[in-house]
């Protein structure tokens, strides 16, 4: 079966890179590890122009090195694409937001202030990285089952 949207399988090891590359930004900027080749000179700013300059772009690569990357790792093709391979990512795919759906009216009941903010941080990648955990275990389990 022929996928018009899905990448070539390249992308696979280039998504692979790009998570962990992404993810290791992504921890360093949360335990407050600020690369200077992210920062800019914030100057002498004081008062309510403050709270809206810039100084660090940190976190702003390393979410979108995340997001690329588990994009890749997601949809790029497999060696063989099969109507299976397809049934797995459509279930996939359908789980994953039944999951996140769910957890986000969870946490709009239970979390409120600036802790929403940064879980709606996680919410930006976490929609393809249950996608991506959910269908790779699946070919994962496939494959086991397959060999036996």
């Amino acid at each position: 079966m022929k996928n018009k949207f899905l990448l070539p399988s390249l992308f696979y090891k280039i998504g692979g890179l790009l998570f962990i590359l992404g993810s290791t930004l992504g921890i360093l900027y949360l335990q407050n590890v600020r690369l200077s080749f992210f920062s800019t000179n914030g100057g002498a700013v004081q008062g309510i122009e403050q709270l809206f300059l810039r100084t660090s772009f940190q976190g702003d690569v390393a979410l979108t090195l995340i997001i690329v990357g588990l994009y890749f790792l997601g949809f790029s093709r497999r060696a063989i694409e099969d109507e299976y391979i397809d049934f797995i990512r459509h279930q996939s795919l359908l789980i994953s937001v039944l999951i996140q759906s769910f957890a986000l009216i969870v946490a709009s009941w239970l979390i409120g202030g600036i802790t929403f903010f940064t879980v709606m941080m996680f919410n930006l990648f976490s929609l393809l990285a249950v996608y991506n955990l959910i269908f790779h275990l699946c070919i994962f389990r496939n494959q086991r089952q397959s060999s036996k």
